[in-house]
Formats: structure tokens, C-alpha cells, sequence
């Protein structure tokens, strides 16, 4: 292979690095039993190579309630890339490996660390094991794609936390899925995130990214 050709491994993850550049998914948030609650937008911004992504979440800080806006609430920025043989989201210090070569379910597990600030301001931190569970066919938007299901597993003091995250052919993250149960094994919610639509267009997203700079992109949580 001649130096800098690119790689087997990587032409395989590419196909599933997203949001595609320059765009916004808009993701219906559905709770069992409640249905659709919300909505989400990560977008793109047009600014980085076929191997990386720069993306915002909100898509625009015109999404957030106007009590945050008014105190200067920008969205999340977050870095994703493919670096050695995974696909890896950066945001601040902490690094997570979405999806990890050979794209076929089998033995090989990965760790991430999860994160979250629970009521009156404690952080809590899971650790998740990750793999690749399924590997198929999936419809999306009305087109039949290729499709890789990761599930991650973790443990935390109030119980246990379960994902399962599909990602498609020419697209990326199509469907989340979190459970979270107690110690006791007994449900506490169950959420997931559907790909409802895909826009054309990222202008506040690129605009921010470029703002902040290259230094300045991956916003610590």
C-alpha cells in the first residue's frame, strides 16, 4: 500500500461517520409509554474533511429556550474522527469510541466513560462496555441501508445503564436506545432517538465552529 493511501479499515468506518457534512438530523426523543416527548438537531458543520466532523447540538442556539439564551448558551461542540481503527467523538477532555473495526459482532469489547450531573450538582460517572451486537439491513427515510447496532453496558450506584445505538450506511447515528434500571433490576425509563428528518444546511453551526477556532472547538462538558 503506498504511504497515505487510505486504509481498509477506514474506508469501512467512513461510511458511517456523521452527520453528513453540511447537514442537520433532527431526532424525535420518545419515552415507552409517553411516546415522542421531544426533539433534538445535531448538525455539521461544513468545515472539516472526510475523515472528521465538527458538530453542534442544538443545531443553533435559537433552539434553546429563551431563559438560556439570554445568559449566552451555545450548543454543544463536539470533534469526531477516525483514529486507530475507531470512530471516536471528543468533547473536552473526554474521548468515546462510537464504533471500533471489524464491523461484525464477535468477541472484542471496548470501555467508555459516561458521564452525567444528577440534581444538586453531582457527577456521576459509569463506566460502559461496549461491542458490536448486530450488523444488517435497516430502513431509513424510506431507503434500505447497511446497518451496525453497538450495545454498551454499564453499572452505577442507583443500578444499571443499557444502550444500544444503530448506526447506517451513508449516515451515521439513526436510533438510540437507553434503558436504566435499579438496583433491584426493575425499569426506571426506557428512551430513544429516531432519525425523523435530514435538512439541508448548517450555517449557525459552521459559524460558531469558526468562531471558536481550532483550539477552542471541543467545549468541556
Amino acid at each position: 500500500m503506498a504511504t497515505g493511501a487510505p486504509s481498509t479499515t477506514d474506508d469501512s468506518l467512513r461510511a458511517y461517520l456523521g452527520p453528513q457534512v453540511g447537514k442537520t438530523y433532527v431526532y424525535d426523543i420518545e419515552e415507552t409509554g409517553r411516546g415522542k416527548i421531544s426533539r433534538t438537531t445535531v448538525a455539521s458543520a461544513d468545515v472539516q474533511d472526510k475523515d472528521s466532523r465538527v458538530t453542534c447540538s442544538p443545531a443553533s442556539t435559537a433552539e434553546f429556550p429563551a431563559d438560556l439564551r439570554k445568559p449566552g448558551a451555545q450548543p454543544l461542540v463536539s470533534e469526531l474522527e477516525i483514529k486507530d481503527g475507531a470512530i471516536v467523538s471528543r468533547r473536552g477532555k473526554v474521548e468515546t469510541i462510537l464504533l471500533r473495526a471489524p464491523l461484525h459482532p464477535g468477541p472484542d469489547l471496548w470501555q467508555n466513560r459516561q458521564s452525567a450531573v444528577l440534581p444538586g450538582g453531582l457527577r456521576q460517572n459509569t463506566i460502559m462496555h461496549c461491542g458490536i451486537a448486530e450488523t444488517g439491513k435497516r430502513s431509513v427515510l424510506g431507503q434500505t441501508r447497511a446497518a451496525v447496532t453497538v450495545q454498551c453496558a454499564g453499572q452505577n450506584p442507583p443500578g444499571s445503564v443499557l444502550t444500544s445505538s444503530t448506526y447506517a450506511d451513508g449516515i451515521g447515528l439513526v436510533q438510540e436506545t437507553t434503558e436504566l434500571t435499579d438496583n433491584k433490576q426493575k425499569l426506571i425509563g426506557r428512551y430513544r432517538q429516531v432519525l425523523a428528518e435530514i435538512r439541508i444546511g448548517s450555517d449557525s453551526c459552521t459559524a460558531l465552529v469558526k468562531s471558536l477556532g481550532p483550539t477552542k472547538r471541543a467545549i468541556p462538558p
